[in-house]
């Protein structure tokens, strides 16, 4: 059974994640030889949540043409990381607020979070095995 359930994360993990653009990301040197990706994810998880933010109030006041530039901006950050998921929802929200001035439905915010959080889920257990802090949230020291 746990082979099952090792197989099923790594399929679930697939259909998050595009492993052939994190392949490239991981073959980039970075300081002292080590890879950048942990940076970049690290700066994905930074981004994310001020951008969702942003998406969410702008989709409140009915503002469509801020809404699709700051879903934009998560969608190229997303494809950039190989968050696909995330980046095809923002696509989809882009494109019926630039084109259409129509605005996402709270149903579609709430997917877009939870595609988010299960795409940063899976890259923090990719560059260290230790869950990097959700999107929006700050870990407090003592």
């Amino acid at each position: 059974v746990a082979a099952n359930d090792a197989g099923d994360a790594k399929s679930s993990a697939a259909s998050i994640l595009d492993f052939v653009t994190i392949e490239k990301i991981r073959r980039i040197p970075g300081d002292n030889g080590a890879s950048l990706l942990r940076q970049v994810v690290s700066r994905f998880v930074a981004n994310s949540g001020p951008l969702m933010a942003d998406i969410r109030a702008k989709t409140r006041t009915s503002d469509p043409e801020a809404m699709w530039r700051a879903a934009h901006s998560l969608k190229s950050s997303a494809a950039t990381i190989g968050a696909i998921r995330v980046s095809q929802r923002c696509a989809e929200m882009e494109a019926l607020a630039r084109d259409k001035g129509v605005l996402p439905a709270e149903t579609v915010l709430v997917a877009l979070e939870h595609e988010l959080d299960l795409a940063t889920a899976s890259l923090s257990e990719l560059v260290e095995g230790v869950p990097l802090p959700a999107p929006g949230n700050t870990v407090l020291g003592d």
